[in-house]
């Protein structure tokens, strides 16, 4: 039988490796082995493929309404600023090579491009139920939270021996951005104190 790491289920997914455990746990999958060599779980490949098949894809819920209307110039411009910042964040990895902090600007520009996926599916704000408070609007936290994971990343490359909280703090940040632009992209409704 062939076997796959959560990693691998969240890659076949087209989701990003930090939401494998919380992927492969909504999908109801049971480990089969373990790795010996680094301890992660296993799954069984034909499994994990036939419960992504029967998913009904991000996006295609039907209790969720669609945008009708084109952006407002507000929207637009809002959008367009989380397409600059996945570039942006590509960019920085690219300077900072491989590593740590690198896959966490990856992870941070693969976010925030499935952010702006999101908004071109749905209306930005009707699937929210705090529309007058901004801390219950996943588009507007959730590219906040990208601003901080560059600023962060960039200072656990360059001081991460010295203070290696750095990177438990950069790594905490990017499961909870994928966590947030989950909720973002299924429309289900988010609340920073729940």
């Amino acid at each position: 039988m062939e076997t796959w790491t959560a990693k691998q289920v969240a890659v076949a997914a087209g989701r990003a490796p930090q939401s494998a455990r919380d992927l492969v746990r909504s999908l109801g999958l049971a480990a089969v082995d373990r790795d010996m060599e680094t301890g992660a779980k296993l799954y069984s490949r034909d499994q994990a493929e036939a419960a992504l098949a029967a998913r009904p894809g991000q996006g295609n819920r039907s209790d969720l309404g669609k945008r009708k209307r084109a952006f407002t110039k507000a929207e637009l411009a809002e959008v367009n600023s989380w397409a600059r910042r996945a570039k942006r964040s590509l960019a920085k990895a690219a300077e900072l090579g491989e590593g740590r902090a690198a896959t966490a600007l990856r992870t941070t520009a693969e976010q925030m491009e499935r952010l702006v996926e999101a908004a071109r599916r749905f209306p930005l704000y009707a699937m929210h139920p705090g529309v007058g408070n901004a801390h219950h609007r996943p588009y507007l936290v959730a590219p906040e939270m990208g601003r901080q994971l560059e600023y962060l990343a960039q200072n656990a490359h360059r001081q991460g021996e010295r203070y290696p909280q750095l990177w438990d703090e950069m790594d905490a940040l990017v499961a909870h951005l994928v966590k947030l632009v989950d909720l973002a992209a299924s429309g289900r409704p988010y609340d920073l104190h729940g």
